[in-house]
């Protein structure tokens, strides 16, 4: 891998765990706000995979080769219960087809950087 992959494999990295701390960040001040008390386990469990992404995301940078590839394949199950999780919330009147749609646009600009990274490394 030349010099030049090398810092745009970075940049990518560190703009991946900058959108995972965006929707971590967006989703405490719109998602949450209006829960009823009734559902509040759905937001225990929203907030706990939120968590783990960003988690997910740190390890993999922090980690070999040999054990990123985990750590992408976590962050993509945790987008992929993040997805299912918003659109119950949607489904559910919890939060409005505004604030649905930003998650959904953060939770694909997240998949792409995940995905991009991951071929990147396959190369």
């Amino acid at each position: 891998m030349n010099n030049n992959a090398l810092i745009s494999l970075t940049k990518d990295n560190f703009r991946l765990l900058k959108e995972s701390k965006r929707l971590f960040i967006y989703s405490d001040i719109y998602v949450y706000e209006n829960f009823p008390k009734a559902k509040k386990h759905l937001k225990i469990m929203y907030f706990d995979e939120c968590k783990a992404l960003i988690d997910n995301v740190i390890m993999a940078n922090n980690s070999e080769k040999s054990i990123r590839k985990k750590y992408q394949t976590n962050a993509l199950l945790n987008i992929s219960e993040i997805d299912f999780l918003i659109t119950y919330f949607y489904d559910l009147k919890i939060v409005n087809k505004k604030r649905y749609l930003s998650v959904i646009r953060m939770l694909s600009t997240i998949k792409g950087l995940i995905g991009g990274w991951m071929n990147e490394a396959n190369q």
